[in-house]
């Protein structure tokens, strides 16, 4: 079980700040975010445990927690967008974005290995969700230092993230036909790119002021 990852670290680093600076953020949306980075850390945890200790299969773990992640930041994004559009879209992902999981989860790819589509299609609209919100801060009619805002900092971690991950994710079948040596090459991009998610995350925390806009 020890030592952890590096990425591990960063994720119970990620939780550590938004702790540590819970002042900033307690009375703004992001106030939810402490929970979510505790329901990862201890994903993570868990599965770790299952998968090396136990030496048994943790895609169930990861087949729960990924949708959770994706409509966690996407209700996030509907807080934050400033434009109704914007939020409408948010929210159809919202609604629409569970009912495709569990068909894809009983229905297309199965209850027996990790479910790629999830991450095809939330990297895809996180893109989405994250491109709108840069777009809604530049055609603010308040000019605001971005690097200032806590969320602005976890937006760009959310968009180099899951450019990554949906690069990968689209072209991966068409090079790699086995797929325990794609998960292999999976995990270690992944765990790359998780740097950039909770260190972007972590930045925020310290420099950010938790405001809104």
């Amino acid at each position: 079980m020890f030592p952890l990852s590096l990425h591990n670290y960063f994720e119970i680093a990620a939780l550590l700040c938004s702790l540590i600076f819970w002042a900033r953020i307690r009375n703004t949306p992001l106030r939810w975010i402490t929970p979510y980075l505790f329901f990862i850390v201890a994903i993570e945890l868990v599965g770790r445990y299952v998968g090396r200790e136990l030496k048994q299969q943790n895609y169930f773990l990861y087949n729960l927690s990924v949708p959770v992640e994706y409509l966690f930041y996407s209700s996030l994004f509907f807080c934050y967008y400033q434009s109704k559009i914007f939020k409408g879209i948010a929210m159809s992902f919202i609604f629409l974005f569970p009912l495709f999981a569990v068909i894809n989860f009983f229905i297309i790819e199965g209850q027996l290995r990790f479910n790629v589509n999830f991450l095809k299609v939330g990297s895809f609209f996180m893109i989405v969700f994250c491109c709108l919100y840069f777009f809604d801060l530049l055609t603010a009619a308040r000019i605001v230092n971005p690097f200032t805002l806590t969320f602005f900092w976890i937006a760009t971690g959310l968009f180099l993230f899951n450019v990554g991950e949906f690069v990968y994710n689209m072209f991966s079948d068409y090079f790699l036909k086995n797929w325990e040596e794609g998960l292999v090459i999976f995990r270690k991009i992944n765990n790359v790119l998780i740097y950039v998610l909770y260190g972007s995350m972590i930045f925020g925390f310290i420099f950010g002021n938790g405001k809104r806009h």
